[in-house]
């Protein structure tokens, strides 16, 4: 189903992707990926778009949370509903600390962050499994992050994002359990982009400029460097993985339409050639 602004997780052999939007209606229905095709899942309990979630949980133990309901302004149905997927069905769980939508998501089903969300929210949410609580908010308000990722709610990052309407970010702030720090910038700003991988084996994708991009960028824990593009720009780059295996599906792309394609990230390797010494 051609969607934009649902929940990805999971592996690039493994995936999932729950939610999300066509011009006329929030969906319900869920897909999971096995590297190679998708197969249709059980439905979310609540249909909703320009959602998060832990996108380091797996497919057999997901979560999705926030977004919106609302088939006409957005703002009258955002959600903070929870809800998490076993590998068959998806069950409602206590909700958010607070309503969002166009926020980010990082960490699993039992470690979990979000932050910020419409309307350039500062809020940031931690999920034990259990319960919702509140975290140290952001620097400043961010909203249209979905470039946020991280195995933990005590190791993530975000990069990018919409500051005040119309500015786009450069920053990269890495969340600790505790504290934001800033962490590398990227060179150009850009919202609605897409991430993967850890706080130290990062990947960032896609996303708007103003127009639609197919940039790529690794993230060592330090600094940002170019990995290659993807072939289709999108914004929206929903995507799950690690740094050197990540799925990257539908979103918005040109000329404007959600879209179908799916495409898989293979990163680079290296292999060390040792030899021993003797002494003669």
């Amino acid at each position: 189903t051609a969607r934009w602004g649902g929940s990805t997780m999971g592996s690039q052999t493994a995936g999932l992707f729950a939610g999300g939007a066509t011009p006329s209606t929030k969906l319900n229905n869920s897909e999971e990926y096995d590297g190679s095709s998708w197969t249709a899942g059980n439905n979310l309990n609540t249909a909703r778009g320009l959602m998060a979630a832990g996108g380091n949980s797996t497919q057999t133990a997901g979560l999705a949370f926030a977004g919106t309901t609302s088939t006409g302004p957005d703002n009258t149905g955002v959600t903070n509903a929870t809800e998490e997927y076993n590998g068959s069905s998806w069950t409602s769980v206590n909700n958010m600390n607070y309503s969002a939508r166009n926020l980010g998501g990082a960490g699993t089903q039992t470690s979990a962050v979000s932050a910020g969300g419409v309307p350039v929210l500062a809020t940031t949410g931690e999920y034990d499994g259990t319960n919702w609580t509140a975290g140290t908010s952001l620097p400043a308000g961010l909203q249209d992050n979905q470039g946020m990722t991280g195995d933990s709610q005590t190791a993530a990052f975000v990069v990018a994002g919409e500051g005040p309407p119309g500015s786009r970010t450069t920053d990269t702030l890495e969340y600790d359990g505790t504290n934001w720090t800033a962490g590398g910038s990227i060179n150009t700003g850009v919202m609605q982009n897409g991430a993967s991988g850890t706080l130290t084996a990062g990947l960032t994708f896609g996303g708007t400029t103003g127009s639609r991009v197919t940039t790529t960028l690794g993230y060592d824990g330090t600094s940002w460097s170019t990995r290659p593009s993807m072939a289709t720009a999108r914004q929206y780059a929903h995507g799950a993985g690690t740094n050197v295996a990540t799925f990257v599906a539908g979103g918005l792309g040109p000329p404007g339409g959600a879209i179908t394609n799916t495409e898989d990230f293979t990163g680079e390797t290296t292999a060390l050639n040792v030899k021993t010494l003797t002494q003669s």
